[in-house]
């Protein structure tokens, strides 16, 4: 499967994971599965692990963007890539994200994402 998520509820964290190749709609189905997952609660952070796939294309960002608005409530998204590209894809996310009012920051590092997804707690 090319988009898959899991829920820790003991840390409060969504991991989605994608691997390449994947398509918009693989990404929109997980996200929904997470979110309405019987462990979910809203407030949980969010991991996106990006270092399995190449860069999102700056049209897909903005219908992530899109899509999480109104649907990510008090809450952190630590976006993880792999290469220079990626990481400036997720840099994009960012400002998109807090256009739609969603708190999120690029990284490079699973472990640097995870503990600014612990300091908003």
């Amino acid at each position: 499967m090319p988009v898959t998520w899991s829920i820790d509820p003991g840390k409060r964290l969504v991991t989605i994971r994608y691997d390449d190749p994947y398509t918009a709609a693989e990404w929109r189905d997980a996200f929904l599965a997470s979110i309405n997952d019987a462990w979910y609660e809203p407030g949980f952070g969010f991991l996106i692990d990006r270092r399995f796939a190449p860069e999102p294309t700056p049209e897909f960002a903005r219908a992530v963007a899109d899509f999480v608005t109104g649907r990510l409530v008090n809450t952190r998204v630590a976006i993880v890539a792999s290469t220079a590209a990626g990481f400036g894809m997720g840099r994009l996310q960012e400002a998109l994200n807090d256009m739609a009012g969603v708190t999120s920051r690029a990284f490079t590092s699973v472990d640097s994402a995870l503990a600014w997804l612990q300091e908003g707690r």
